[in-house]
């Protein structure tokens, strides 16, 4: 059927590639089994909707997702009718048929029958540009070329079918072209406005305006922009490729989803409805002349000349074009180019269409593509079937991107499979690497792009270029590093190494180390080259910033050894840093010479103390960012000297790894005049402070050196508040020592009275101020020692202030009476003076007399009648039931058993009693307890000793009942069985004794008279 050729031209470039898709054919051509009862006249798809018109006036509509059902559909009013164009939106929705007798006729997808429309009679339809925002229910606004040159505007929807139809814009009155081509859609700017070309036989129309369509043809009515285009008014066909964004492309088709053109040339709009993606691609076009294909791009944003750097450009050949009119207006169209055919073909194509990278061109017997960034043939197929037929047209689904291909009697499937596969390589060869790039598919692709960047670089002399894509590449390092080597080029060459660093892995140890190592030699011989003046920051920078970056790629000593034998402190300071060796950083800043008082006198004011202690606040900071307590202890008094306020920040920032007591030899370094100049803290304090309450410390060092610190302080609340907290770990004798040597005497009160000397607090505090005395006196629990104090200040009011004070400290405490005051009076004090005073208080006294003789006689009575009572309780008898047992021992209680009756209702005998009381008497009690019962045996009973004996072995025993008492409460805590013991004893048995019988055995009386303890 047919044979196919792709002509080779010589690479510039050798393509590596292990995909094996590169081998398969860009292009395929297959042969759909379908093959209709009469010729076809014009096939359109869009959306998976194929509409074929037929020669007979017939249309076929089938749906690709059921192709078996097909729908034959007569248009017009009779089969002779003939069919003259059939236009089918993006959607596969609505179906504009124009026939040769002039009727035009409406059919939507979902109906049978076609709407014939009134408003078109006479209107031979050419072209029609289909709106991007029409949906599957309405057109919206579309555009329809006639054979007259006349560009209408017209909507259709699904029910009213027909809704307007006006004359926009006439092309050529004169001679009545008609209108082959026509693409609109709306323009990418803040206002409303279109963008729209229209093509003639002769020439290309191009419009830019708004906010509606009238107004846009409007503007160009009187002076319209055009295209004159080469040859003798043979243009025959306009195609538009829109690219998306994201490639949408279909499972076989040519990886994009364009606008789809007509037949006869007019081209639709956009794919889908609204798709913003398909509006913001880039949008070029071709035209089919006699002498070749006049291509360009279309801009959405169009601009005027003067703003604009692409123009139409002007090429001159036999039958030059030019363009119209242009003035100062927006035009869209941006570039635009002829390309000849091919001298193999030597005619203009049937049917034209435009993918990403190809122009694709279908002859009755011949299928050819173009690559359009060489102009080469890239493909080109001969195409002879008998039972298809002559080829008649190409068109591509805007949807889904599938092209076919239509004969007379057939229809081909054209399979385009990866058509951007080379264009990375096109490009390269065009020497235009950024687009080469951006098409590479493949990290060999991209590293070969990268090596001919360089090598192009460098054959042009530009060596830091070079080096920066060949730091990118997989060439061996040692071919790339020679080339620099040899033209001398250590700039280039660091450069190299420094992207080849960025690509190796961090993994790779050895290769890292050994690039960082050779680059910083290379930096530091370039340091050392340049002459003295010269500025060498921009470069000192770099290298610094190239040390903290890949500080882990290189070995620490060294670079420390290159750094220091070329005396390059900057780096070696920087390499430092990133090292986390922040000594020898600090120690660099605070080696540095100061600046020169001249110099910060004739700063303004609030710049001063930062340039003035400009590197001891780098040192500061530099201290703050390392984590070893050891650097503050051992730099904190340098800079507690210089900058402590920044220092103490460090210190508060570095929180509890730092020890607050190893800080004081620092912290006494302070002085206020070195703070800045709108801060007045005592720096100090304000560490201490946070030590205390934030840290907890509990060190006496430091709250000692607190104390000594507040003592100097001419305000004494900080100390005595500080003082007066609990708990206290100063120490108070150092503390006391401290205040005594401040002479701050309120606070060394307060201490005399923590350490309990009153005497000296009292002493201490009268010649400051009598109430804080007072105070002090009332705190000794001794009511012996307040007396002594009270008498103290008494002592002291009488000396400075006479009677009359005295007399009111007396009286101003319970400690003092008149009689205390009286012996101290001088001789010369007359009684007269003191008389009411000596009065009340010898009425006072016999009222306290008074009152000691009525709390004499009530405890006499109280006594008198506890007697009373004991001699009744010895008398008070109590009876036990016959069958009453003891409370301990379980043994009943007989006539004959020795008991122990209590008030609470327990009954014990006197041995089982004793024999538990035991347990819990002392070794002295326990040896009475024997020798009371010794003598007990010895006396007579009922005598006299006997009753004495015997009460005082009752107090040991029973002073309380055993189980109400407090022996009872004690026992709690122990356990109930010794570890020794025998647990077996604690196993519940029953027993077979009736207890009735055994009580009927007792020979108890039926009640025991006892007398109660």
């Amino acid at each position: 059927m047919s044979s196919a050729t792709v002509p080779q031209a010589p690479p510039q470039y050798t393509l590596h590639s292990t995909d094996k898709g590169d081998l398969e054919p860009m292009f395929e051509i297959d042969l759909v089994d379908f093959a209709p009862n009469e010729n076809m006249l014009q096939m359109v798809v869009s959306g998976g909707c194929i509409v074929i018109a037929l020669v007979n006036g017939h249309i076929i509509r089938l749906d690709l997702s059921n192709p078996q059902d097909l729908e034959y559909i007569l248009i017009g009013r009779s089969s002779s009718d003939s069919i003259h164009k059939v236009f089918l939106d993006p959607l596969g929705k609505h179906l504009l048929v124009s026939m040769e007798n002039g009727e035009n006729y409406y059919l939507h997808a979902e109906h049978m029958k076609p709407k014939p429309i009134a408003r078109m009679k006479n209107v031979v339809v050419e072209s029609v540009a289909w709106n991007p925002s029409g949906d599957q229910y309405e057109t919206k606004e579309i555009l329809v070329g006639d054979s007259n040159g006349v560009i209408w505007e017209a909507s259709f929807n699904r029910k009213s079918y027909d809704t307007g139809f006006y004359a926009m814009f006439h092309m050529d009155k004169q001679r009545r072209c008609p209108v082959v081509g026509l693409w609109f859609t709306p323009a990418h700017t803040q206002h409303q406005r279109y963008v729209c070309v229209a093509l003639s036989r002769t020439q290309l129309f191009q419009f830019y305006g708004g906010p509606t369509l009238r107004d846009m043809f409007h503007a160009f009515a009187e002076q319209p922009d055009f295209i004159s285009l080469p040859g003798e008014g043979d243009a025959t066909e306009l195609e538009i490729f829109e690219k998306p964004d994201d490639d949408q492309q279909g499972g076989r088709g040519a990886g994009t989803t364009s606008s789809g053109a007509s037949a006869s040339g007019g081209a639709s709009g956009s794919s889908s409805s609204g798709s913003a993606s398909l509006l913001n691609g880039p949008v070029r076009f071709a035209v089919t002349t006699e002498m070749g294909l006049f291509h360009g791009e279309l801009s959405r944003r169009p601009r005027r000349p003067s703003q604009s750097h692409s123009q139409v450009s002007q090429v001159s050949l036999s039958g030059a074009y030019s363009s119209g009119p242009v003035g100062d207006r927006a035009l869209p169209i941006t570039r635009s180019a002829l390309l000849p055919f091919p001298s193999s073909l030597q005619s203009a194509p049937t049917s034209l269409l435009v993918t990403e990278f190809h122009f694709l061109l279908l002859y009755p017997e011949r299928f050819v593509a173009i690559n359009r960034l060489t102009t080469r043939v890239v493909y080109e197929e001969r195409i002879v079937s008998k039972s298809a037929g002559r080829l008649l047209g190409l068109y591509r689904d805007p949807l889904d991107g599938t092209v076919w291909v239509y004969a007379e009697k057939g229809v081909f499937e054209l399979i385009i499979t990866r058509e951007n596969r080379q264009v990375w390589l096109n490009y390269l060869e065009m020497n235009q690497f950024d687009d080469a790039f951006n098409h590479c598919q493949t990290a060999v692709q991209r590293d070969t792009v990268w090596q001919a960047q360089g090598n192009h670089y460098l054959a042009q002399g530009d060596s830091l270029k070079a080096a920066s894509y060949f730091g990118r590449t997989t060439k061996p390092l040692e071919d790339v590093a020679l080339k620099f080597m040899n033209t001398n080029n250590e700039v280039a060459l660091r450069l190299y190494l420094s992207q080849k660093l960025q690509y190796v892995p961090r993994s790779d140890r050895l290769k890292c180390t050994m690039l960082a190592t050779w680059i910083t030699e290379l930096y530091i011989k370039e340091l050392n080259r340049m002459p003295d003046g010269v500025d060498k920051n921009d470069l000192e920078a770099q290298f610094g910033k190239f040390l903290q970056k890949n500080s882990s790629c290189l070995h620490r000593k060294t670079t420390m050894h290159m750094l220091t034998s070329n005396a390059d402190l900057k780096a070696l300071v920087g390499y430092s840093k990133a090292c986390e060796e922040y000594e020898d950083v600090i120690l660099y800043y605070l080696n540095q010479p100061p600046v020169r008082p001249a110099v910060v006198q004739s700063l303004p004011p609030d710049q001063r103390y930062p340039v003035k202690n400009q590197h001891f606040l780098e040192a500061v900071n530099c201290l703050g960012k390392q984590r070893d307590p050891e650097l503050f202890y051992k730099y904190a008094n340098v800079l507690m000297s210089h900058v402590p306020k920044e220092t103490v920040d460090s210190f508060i920032a570095a929180g509890k790894i730092l020890d607050p007591a190893k800080l004081i030899p620092a912290l006494v370094r302070f002085k206020s005049i070195n703070n800045p100049p709108d801060c007045n803290v005592h720096q100090t304090l304000r560490y201490l402070e946070f030590a205390v309450q934030t840290l907890r410390t509990k060190s006496e060092f430091v709250h000692n050196y607190i104390v000594e610190v507040l003592s100097k302080e001419k305000n004494d609340v900080p100390l005595l508040s500080f003082l007066n907290n609990e708990p206290r770990y100063y120490s108070m004798a150092f503390a006391l020592r401290t205040l005594l040597a401040a002479n701050q005497k309120t606070a060394c009160v307060l201490v005399y009275g923590y350490m309990g000397c009153f005497d000296e607090a009292v002493s201490t505090a009268l010649s400051i101020n009598l109430e804080l005395a007072i105070f002090n006196a009332d705190q000794p629990k001794d009511h012996t020692v307040r007396k002594t104090l009270w008498m103290q200040i008494l002592k002291f009011a009488l000396e400075k202030g006479g009677v009359r004070p005295a007399l009111a400290i007396v009286n101003k405490t319970k400690y003092l009476q008149i009689d205390d005051l009286l012996p101290l009076l001088p001789d010369e004090i007359l009684i007269e003076e003191i008389a009411k005073d000596v009065k009340r208080g010898l009425e006072e006294y016999g009222k306290s007399i008074e009152h000691l003789r009525s709390r004499m006689k009530a405890n006499k009575n109280s006594a008198k009648e506890i007697s009373n009572e004991l001699e009744e309780a010895k008398q008070e008898i109590t009876s036990l039931e016959g069958i009453s047992r003891c409370a301990v021992s379980n043994v009943l209680l007989t006539a004959d058993t020795p008991i122990y009756a209590f008030r609470c209702g327990h009954h014990f005998s006197t041995d089982a009693l004793t024999k538990e009381v035991w347990k819990h008497l002392s070794n002295e009690d326990r040896a009475r307890v024997k020798e009371l019962r010794s003598q007990i045996e010895c006396e007579t009973p009922k005598s006299d000793r006997w009753y004495s004996l015997r009460d005082e072995l009752d107090r040991i025993v029973a002073n309380e009942c055993y189980l109400c008492g407090t022996r009872m409460i004690d026992s709690i805590v122990e356990p109930f069985f010794n570890p020794d013991e025998d647990q077996s004893t604690w196993e519940i048995k029953f027993a077979d004794v009736d207890m009735n019988e055994e009580l009927e055995d007792a020979p108890l009386p039926k009640k025991l008279s006892v007398h109660i303890i």
